[in-house]
């Protein structure tokens, strides 16, 4: 697919299904996601994941005020790019932030990172450098939460 149509599609898809964007490396990902955000009048957070350690994604604790949330989580867009390449760790801590599932009681609704909930209007979007998705070793419910669009085919 290429740039124009993926940033169609990417339109199309309501905000709470969050979206991974495969292709190869510079094929556009980014700048797909960066476009869109710029002509929907939206703020973007781009997060690579394989420069991120897990406070990074969850947060940091502070003493006696539990953990203090990244800035980036008040955009309206979060990119989490480089998912190929990330650690088992950064992928848990970003688990409950592809499923609409409270992580402590199940109940459905929010998507949340360490049990603290992201805004029901905002867009998650993976870069996945990487058009093989059987080469990586993520649960299938991973990929059957988010809906996926091939760049550059």
């Amino acid at each position: 697919m290429n740039l124009e149509a993926a940033k169609k599609m990417l339109e199309s898809i309501p905000v709470q299904y969050p979206v991974i964007l495969c292709g190869s490396y510079g094929d556009g990902k980014e700048t797909i996601v960066m476009d869109f955000a710029k002509e929907n009048g939206l703020t973007m957070a781009d997060i690579r994941l394989s420069q991120q350690e897990l406070g990074d994604i969850i947060g940091l604790e502070v003493p006696d005020e539990g953990f203090i949330t990244p800035l980036w989580w008040q955009k309206d867009i979060i990119y989490f790019d480089e998912l190929e390449i990330i650690t088992p760790d950064i992928h848990i801590a970003i688990w409950n932030a592809m499923i609409e599932t409270h992580p402590l009681d199940g109940s459905p609704g929010d998507r949340w990172i360490n049990g603290k909930p992201l805004r029901r209007n905002q867009r998650i979007i993976f870069g996945l450098n990487s058009t093989d998705l059987r080469s990586l070793n993520f649960d299938p419910v991973f990929w059957s939460k988010t809906v996926i669009i091939k760049i550059g085919e």
